[in-house]
């Protein structure tokens, strides 16, 4: 794996840990990545079990096309965020 494709994954996972849940495309556009490639990290977090497809109660009438699929942390993501934040806030604290 490359390096770059790391950082995206965790940029995406952190993504998903903050502001789930979250669709793709919303991922998508906040990165500024196209919904193919955020869905290929997507669909390794969810292989890996850090991330989980989070269902919608169906309220009124749905449009057409399938609906968009939304997606939540894990516990497994979520310890990793929290170490992640403890090393940013003790790098701050160092400054």
């Amino acid at each position: 794996m490359e390096i770059s494709d790391a950082r995206t994954r965790q940029q995406v996972r952190d993504l998903v840990v903050e502001k789930g849940p979250v669709t793709a495309s919303t991922i998508a556009r906040i990165l500024g990545l196209t919904t193919a490639a955020v869905r290929r990290h997507l669909t390794i977090l969810l292989s890996d079990s850090e991330i989980a497809e989070h269902e919608f109660a169906q309220v009124g009438r749905r449009g057409r096309g399938r609906p968009a699929r939304h997606y939540v942390a894990t516990h497994a993501a979520r310890t990793t965020f929290a170490e992640g934040y403890s090393e940013i806030a003790n790098r701050a604290l160092s400054y």
